[in-house]
């Protein structure tokens, strides 16, 4: 053999060292972890693509804590129980997007018998699947969180492979049926810049009134409506922001407004549009409870007596100080 066609022969063989060498560091198992580090743990791709969510409260469950079911773009619904209740809209996108923002972090374990003291053993461990229209169900066990306060360990069902990801996600999973409740009690369209009037009557808040907003140059102050009296005004504003956002702490079975005779406190707003909303309270069934019902809802909510009290507002709280 020739000088050149050996050197041709000992270039061929380096070049194909060289190619196996690159391709063993690219596909090797570390490298190809790497790789998969930070891509999405979940993929659906958008939270509109998502039809609804399954929580379980641990995994071995046989049916769900709650299931949210989409009913429109921005509309959704909790069953649980006997009774399916409109559901948190904002809870439900946080959870959602909380989910679709998770990336595959370190790959801790892969052997089942270290995944119990991650929190991933199906008894200990928290489950949420996700059903998409067409695409295959993604079911995520969430486990212990990281002694870093801010990671988790979670792992896909089905892949048998722990990972750390910076999440919150079984905060969320950890909490009980009513929290994914929409227990706002005014329409959402119902906000404090857009209330008129509101007038209160009933025992638990001795004389009635009725609060009225006026124009007031380029803005508006409120009036007590058929009286002299001086409003504080910052006050006045407080209550109707709080009436605004009031929401129940639970929906009670029923949603028969109380009786004339047992009712304690009746609410009337009207909106800017001349919309009419009537809030009906009565006694609860439990110390500390009141039921809560409305002219427009067929739910009836079961609210804090605190809560209530930080809301509505006896006159003498609302007149200014001379």
């Amino acid at each position: 053999m020739t000088f050149t066609a050996r050197l041709a022969a000992v270039c061929t063989a380096l070049a194909l060292l060289a190619a196996a060498f690159i391709l063993g560091r690219v596909f090797s198992p570390q490298r190809m972890e790497e790789r998969r580090s930070g891509a999405p743990l979940v993929s659906l791709g958008h939270s509109a693509q998502v039809a609804s969510v399954d929580v379980y409260s641990h995994a071995t469950d046989s049916t769900p804590l709650v299931t949210l079911q989409r009913k429109g773009a921005n509309l959704w619904e909790a069953a649980g129980g006997d009774t399916p209740y409109p559901a948190s809209s904002d809870r439900v996108a946080v959870l959602l997007q909380g989910l679709l923002d998770l990336r595959r972090g370190n790959l801790v374990s892969s052997d089942p018998a270290k995944m119990a003291n991650l929190g991933l053993d199906p008894a200990s461990a928290h489950l949420v699947i996700l059903h998409a229209e067409g695409r295959p169900d993604v079911a995520l066990l969430v486990g212990k969180r990281a002694p870093s306060g801010d990671q988790e360990y979670v792992e896909l069902r089905g892949e048998s492979s722990a990972f750390l990801t910076r999440s919150s996600i079984g905060i969320l999973l950890s909490q009980d049926r009513s929290y994914w409740y929409g227990l706002r009690v005014l329409p959402d369209d119902v906000q404090s810049g857009a209330i008129m009037s509101v007038a209160v009557s009933g025992s638990l808040i001795g004389a009635p009134y009725a609060l009225l907003r006026v124009p007031a140059g380029q803005s508006f102050q409120w009036q007590l409506h058929g009286q002299n009296a001086a409003v504080n005004q910052t006050a006045a504003t407080a209550m109707i922001d709080r009436l605004a956002q009031l929401e129940g702490i639970d929906f009670a079975p029923g949603g028969t407004p109380a009786s004339q005779a047992g009712r304690l406190l009746e609410v009337t707003v009207i909106a800017l549009n001349g919309d009419r909303y009537i809030l009906r309270v009565g006694a609860g069934s439990h110390n500390g409870e009141l039921s809560l019902t409305t002219s427009w809802s067929p739910w009836t909510y079961v609210l804090d007596s605190l809560t209530l009290t930080r809301t509505i507002f006896r006159l003498s709280d609302l007149l200014a100080t001379q």
